[in-house]
């Protein structure tokens, strides 16, 4: 009977993965962070499994060098989440301690040698705790990722720094077994290890990836987009989460934000660009992108990648009442790209999911389905709730 170790089971699925990735991506693709930290998964799972399946020592030496650029190429690809793609010396960098245990692996020194797998747990949980710091920044931090992708790119942040966290105390326990035990459990501990956490890993990885669009052209959008001055959905968005920060700021300034950003949903309707980052609408409305993102914090109580939503969803309400398309051409046309992240926010919004909507749509009489229906938004609605907080920040003053 065949017998297949389950390191390379692990290396196969990664392979597969790779593969799709490839293949929908095109070949440029090699050359991103993402496909060589997936390759990389997919070496360590081949490496693992000969080196503790055949007992083959020599690769004791290539294991760790190998795993040392682990920690580096994650921090690499959700890096790339909020500033894009970088090279330079702040990239190079980050290879450094990867010469380091090249070094103490090939040195004659079995002092300097003991020192490696120590260094290697601290590498791992070094860059585990500083992907938990930049998660806890929020969706509001990812300026490169589609806004309909924050919630997923932000999960992907928080699953990869968990994962270097717990490969940094598989490595401290598979040096302790060797050292004390005579690697009694480290082929155990390796496929575990392996099965869950390199796959594990290596789709976080995938998803951050896939939830940063490719450029269109120099402004962020197609030249179609930037002409295109279409209605507008038959109500303002709204938000109904949480404030991420409710300091006070200044309201005017807050008020001349919002209209600019409504403007501009309303008018052009760049909620309809699936691609729709936080860079790329800040350079639409020449607004620093802090700016934005407080403003829409403070007045509309919610992140922008929710207030995006709002319109997304409000114009998806607007085709589900009024139109017969498909639900998936609704989800498309109004500017989501997947099922799970559309019917995520839907159900967020109204409450219901989207043939729910449209059964209580048609029961409650709605107009006939081939009319125009859209209208523009109500004009009164944002400053309404700006001046509100214009006037409670004015009151705060006189009575101080």
């Amino acid at each position: 009977m065949l017998h297949i170790p389950l390191p390379f089971i692990a290396a196969l699925l990664l392979s597969i993965l790779l593969f799709r990735i490839i293949r929908t991506e095109g070949s440029g693709t090699l050359r991103k962070p993402t496909t060589i930290f997936i390759a990389l998964c997919t070496l360590l799972a081949i490496v693992g499994g000969v080196r503790w399946t055949y007992k083959i020592e020599f690769l004791h030496v290539l294991q760790p060098v190998l795993a040392s650029i682990m920690p580096a190429l994650a921090w690499i690809c959700f890096s790339d989440l909020m500033y894009g793609p970088r090279v330079g010396i702040r990239v190079w960098g980050h290879f450094i301690p990867t010469i380091i245990i090249a070094l103490g692996t090939m040195t004659p020194w079995p002092s300097v040698t003991d020192m490696v797998d120590p260094f290697l747990t601290l590498l791992f949980l070094g860059y585990g705790a500083a992907l938990l710091r930049f998660g806890s920044k929020g969706p509001d931090a990812l300026h490169a990722v589609r806004l309909a992708d924050s919630a997923s790119a932000l999960w992907a942040i928080h699953t990869a720094a968990i994962v270097l966290i717990l490969s940094g105390l598989i490595d401290l326990s598979i040096a302790v077994d060797i050292r004390y035990f005579n690697a009694s459990f480290a082929p155990i501990i390796v496929t575990i290890a392996t099965l869950a956490i390199l796959p594990l890993l290596a789709y976080a990885i995938a998803v951050a990836g896939s939830s940063v669009p490719s450029e269109v052209s120099s402004s962020g959008f197609s030249s179609s987009e930037d002409a295109a001055l279409l209605p507008a959905p038959d109500e303002t968005a709204s938000c109904d989460s949480k404030a991420t920060g409710l300091a006070e700021a200044d309201p005017e300034n807050d008020l001349r934000i919002i209209a600019s950003i409504d403007a501009l949903m309303t008018e052009k309707r760049l909620y309809r660009n699936p691609d729709l980052t936080l860079t790329r609408l800040a350079s639409r409305a020449g607004i620093p992108m802090r700016q934005i993102s407080g403003a829409i914090n403070r007045i509309r109580q919610c992140n922008v990648s929710q207030f995006v939503n709002a319109y997304r969803v409000q114009e998806a309400k607007r085709l589900l009442a009024h139109t017969e398309e498909s639900v998936t051409d609704i989800m498309l046309d109004s500017g989501f790209q997947t099922k799970s992240n559309f019917n995520r926010e839907f159900r967020r919004m109204t409450g219901m999911n989207p043939s729910e909507f449209r059964q209580l749509a048609a029961a409650s009489g709605s107009p006939s389905r081939n009319a125009d229906t859209s209208a523009p938004a109500s004009p009164h609605a944002t400053p309404q709730r700006l001046d509100n907080t214009q006037r409670r920040s004015k009151s705060a003053s006189s009575i101080r």
